[in-house]
């Protein structure tokens, strides 16, 4: 089955590493697109990461949009799933869904496509993004990404 994933964080190319680098890899080359919601860096002493709150109405998140291919199946999206503590038989214990997204493409197209959104509150500690680009504010306030 061919998926389309959105990518906005610590899973996008440059960011990602280790044994999530090799799962990203089984996926297509990715191409730049948005959706929409908050993002919010949460600092973690082994490394920053992003959080994302989905909503329709809410500014642009960027990030890269893959395709599965042949290599990338269930058993390696089910390694994404516990990586990112989405647990898809137990929602409450999860701490991101994947969940259906509307991603737009820089000439306008929309593609559906799943995406890791945060499941829990949002704390005081978490930094909003307001420019919707983790990468950028990774650069920007010095901060290291959380490994994978």
């Amino acid at each position: 089955m061919i998926r389309a994933l959105f990518f906005y964080g610590v899973l996008l190319p440059g960011l990602v590493s280790g044994r999530m680098a090799e799962l990203v890899g089984l996926l297509d080359a990715g191409v730049p697109a948005t959706v929409r919601g908050s993002l919010y860096a949460v600092p973690d002493p082994r490394g920053h990461y992003p959080v994302l709150v989905a909503d329709p109405a809410g500014p642009m998140v960027k990030g890269r949009l893959h395709r599965s291919g042949p290599d990338f199946g269930e058993a390696e999206l089910a390694e994404m799933d516990a990586f990112e503590g989405f647990f898809p038989g137990d929602p409450a214990r999860s701490d991101y869904l994947r969940r259906g997204l509307t991603a737009t493409l820089p000439d306008g197209r929309e593609v559906n496509c799943e995406a890791y959104v945060w499941n829990r509150a949002i704390a005081g500690s978490f930094v909003p993004i307001h420019d919707g680009d983790f990468a950028s504010y990774l650069g920007v306030s010095g901060a290291g990404a959380l490994p994978g």
